[in-house]
Parts: C-alpha cells; structure tokens; sequence
C-alpha cells in the first residue's frame, strides 16, 4: 500500500461523516416544518368549521326558528312587567263592599278585556322587537367569532414562526461536523504534502505523498524531456 492509500481512505471516510451529519441535519429540519405544516392545518380546518357554523345560522329556515324563538321570549318578558305592575287590576270604590251579581260578572269581563288588550299590545311589541332581537344577537355572535378568529391566527402565526426559527437554529451532528472537519485538515495535508515536492538546486526532495521529485532537470509526471542545458536540434 502506498503512502496516499490511507489519506485517501480517511479522506472519504471523512466525507461520509459529513454527508451523514446534512442529511440528519435537513430530516430535522423537515420533521419541524412539516410539524408546523400540520398545525397550520388544523388551525384552517377550525376556522373553517366556525364560519360554516356561522353560516347554518343564515338560513332561512334557522332565521324563522331564531325570529319566533325571540319573539316569544319578547313577549314573556312584556306580560311578566305588566302583571307585577298591577297592570290588568281593576279597583272600584264599590270593591270593598257587597256588589251585585251584574256588577261582578262586569267587572270581570273589564278585567279579561283588559288582560287581552295588554296581551295582544304586548304581542304586538314582541313582533316588533324580536327583529332587532335577532340582529343583534347575530352581530354579537359574529363579533365573537371574528375575535376568535383573529387570536386562532395570531396564535398559529407565532407557532409557526417559532418553528421556522427551530428549523433554522438546527445544527449538523457533531459526527458530521468532526467529518467536516477531518475533510478539511486532510486536504490542506494533502496541499502541502504536494508542496513540499517542489525542487530547489539539484537536489531530490520526497514530497508529502511519498513520491520522489527528480531534479529540475527532467520532468517528474511521466515523460522525460531534454535538460534544459542541451541542445536537443542536433
């Protein structure tokens, strides 16, 4: 085995080390981006289901529901406020007396016209208020999901600049940078082993590689030629 043999098995061996150390290096970094990838996925399909959430609450159908829902409660709330205020009582001066039978069945027909009048007024108030009912309602939960909506990418966002920023930060194996170092000092060795066959005077010099360089009169790389000194045209 020559000299070079085993600077040139240590030179590749080097270089696998090093290839090694990248290719670990670019899996790690995919491994994270694809993680970021996912994530941005997820936080998509959520968004998407948020809003398609929001859009069945459009339909015409789901609006009647919401409207009659409203209007009912509207009209709750109006009878609840006009019967704690007293408002269908009827108080005479003769009440607290002895009445006749007419005057009774009077007095209690006042008072179940009374109590329908309010009733069909507050009725009338509930249709006209469960529209505004409705919208508002609406707006707000719209509001609501456009805030979530905002804080969900934002989020997202730094997640995955934050992954962004891991994928940079990852560093070769140090198996790989050793190789990467190995590769380096051997071929500035092999350099100046190279160098180190050049001549001076006459005298042969052994270079880094183990090869013997002639003197500066014939050439060392296979062919020989004339010296320099001679006449080559006779």
């Amino acid at each position: 085995m020559s000299g070079t043999e085993p600077m040139i098995y240590a030179y590749l061996a080097a270089t696998a080390l090093q290839l090694q150390g990248q290719q670990e290096q670019k899996r790690e970094r995919r491994n994270i981006l694809n993680a970021s990838l996912a994530d941005a996925e997820r936080t998509q399909k959520s968004a998407v289901e948020q809003v398609t959430q929001e859009a069945e609450q459009l339909s015409p159908e789901e609006r009647m529901r919401q409207m009659a829902e409203a209007e009912q409660q509207t009209y709750d709330r109006a009878m609840g406020d006009i019967q704690g205020a007293g408002g269908a009582a009827i108080d005479t001066a003769a009440g607290g007396g002895a009445v006749s039978a007419d005057f009774a069945r009077a007095l209690g027909e006042r008072r179940m016209s009374e109590n329908a009048r309010l009733s069909a007024i507050a009725r009338e108030l509930a249709k006209v208020r469960a529209p505004q009912e409705v919208a508002t309602e609406a707006a707000m939960r719209r509001g609501a999901m456009a805030e979530r909506l905002g804080s969900l990418w934002s989020s997202q966002r730094g997640r995955s600049d934050a992954a962004r920023l891991d994928a940079d930060g990852v560093e070769m194996p140090t198996y790989g940078q050793i190789g990467g170092l190995a590769q380096t000092a051997i071929g500035a060795y092999s350099g100046a082993g190279g160098a180190g066959a050049a001549t001076g005077g006459g005298g042969t010099v052994t270079g880094g590689g183990g090869m013997k360089a002639p003197s500066s009169g014939t050439a060392w790389y296979g062919r020989s030629r004339a010296p320099a000194n001679r006449d080559v045209r006779r």
